[in-house]
């Protein structure tokens, strides 16, 4: 049984509860909450985490129709070429194997998303207007994507390295694309769950980001969610090869889409922010990061810690509007070092929710030998090891905080 399992059998709140996830990423939590048959919305800024969070959802009345379907999807790929020689997929395959993937890609929005443009190469797609069953079969695609070019993945599993010139791109004829769609179609269908409900509780899945939900206030009795840890994770770059089939090209719109995404190691922009609503263990460890004598500390990591403080800010202050008065919010975080200077996210968490209302109950630890950190040989200048406590917070919404606030 998974923590958020656990968590909603543990918590006994109310088949009628809503539940939200905002930084609902591969849809753990939209998943098992579906699996519960409780309300839940699930929100990513990130297209490709849309798109695989939909797919675990689908119903399990729909299993046995899944293979005839994707069968059918790959002879409409084979009888309908798309091909264009602007296709982002292009960056990573040679033409040949693109124009294979692209038609699956097209077969896809073909029988199963309508919109307007659903016979455009490479054109950027509206993940919104894709159903749970499309979003299998993209899932499928974007597996065997992984799967044939995995030589593009190297020892950082957050990294994608990419061809150096046009002859060094892999190439696979459109047997073995075809063939590797249809072994993700079948590995999906051998690890699908079952749920009694057969999910027909009510589930919405969207591209939103979490400073600033697209929700009502007061409408959920419980949030559950990880934000994106203060690593500078580049999860736009971890997913761009997904991106790509999306319509996503590498040298433009996932710049842009990358910008946008919290915990970017990009930095997008000067943040007038108001440090002194981040609380007082966000000032003590900006104020260290500011005055730290290793190169780059003020000119690149003080706006880009900045710039995620900002984000995390905005986003428990959305956190507290829309949670109804008495209603839970578990946090899941963990801490990291810039150099040195401990960031201890979890006490700055905290610290942020107790402006809006929301009062910590409860704190569990978890200590991880291995990190993130550990990928880099260095950490080892400035401290004996790479370890990280992660932990999981439990808040309750005790008032309502004036919009004037």
């Amino acid at each position: 049984m998974t923590f958020v399992d656990t968590l909603l059998t543990t918590t006994h709140i109310e088949k009628s509860s809503h539940l939200l996830d905002p930084w609902n990423g591969s849809g753990t939590v939209t998943e098992a909450a579906c699996r519960g048959s409780y309300p839940v919305a699930g929100v990513d800024l990130n297209p490709v985490m849309v798109v695989v969070a939909r797919a675990r959802c689908v119903s399990d009345r729909e299993l046995p129709s899944l293979m005839p379907l994707g069968l059918e999807i790959i002879e409409h790929a084979r009888r309908s070429k798309c091909a264009e020689d602007t296709d982002p997929l292009r960056v990573w395959v040679k033409p040949a194997a693109a124009t294979a993937f692209r038609s699956i890609e097209c077969a896809i929005v073909k029988l199963l998303v309508q919109h307007s443009n659903s016979d455009k190469v490479g054109l950027v797609r509206d993940v919104d207007g894709f159903s749970d069953l499309a979003s299998f079969y993209y899932l499928a695609m974007f597996r065997s994507l992984r799967s044939l070019l995995k030589g593009y993945y190297c020892s950082n599993p957050t990294w994608i390295k990419r061809p150096m010139d046009l002859d060094q791109r892999l190439s696979f004829t459109s047997c073995q694309v075809y063939a590797s769609f249809k072994n993700e179609v079948q590995f999906l269908l051998d690890h699908a769950g079952t749920s009694p409900s057969g999910f027909d509780t009510d589930v919405h899945i969207k591209l939103n980001s979490s400073t600033n939900l697209d929700f009502g206030d007061s409408i959920f009795d419980l949030v559950v969610g990880s934000p994106p840890y203060c690593t500078r994770i580049d999860y736009a770059v971890a997913t761009s090869i997904e991106l790509s089939a999306l319509g996503y090209h590498p040298d433009s719109t996932l710049k842009v889409l990358r910008k946008s995404l919290m915990g970017t190691s990009t930095i997008t922009r000067h943040n007038e922010c108001q440090e002194s609503d981040f609380g007082p263990a966000c000032i003590k460890f900006i104020k260290a990061l500011a005055i730290h004598p290793s190169k780059a500390s003020i000119s690149y990591y003080l706006p880009n810690h900045l710039q995620y403080f900002t984000a995390l800010r905005q986003s428990t202050r959305e956190l507290a509007r829309v949670l109804k008065v008495g209603g839970g919010c578990v946090l899941v975080v963990q801490d990291s070092f810039y150099k040195d200077i401990h960031n201890d996210l979890p006490k700055i968490v905290t610290e942020m929710c107790r402006i809006d209302g929301l009062r910590l109950r409860r704190r569990e630890d978890f200590f991880l030998k291995r990190s993130m950190a550990g990928i880099n040989p260095k950490v080892k200048v400035y401290r004996t090891g790479a370890d990280a406590c992660e932990s999981v917070l439990c808040f309750e919404k005790l008032r309502e905080i004036p919009k004037s606030a």
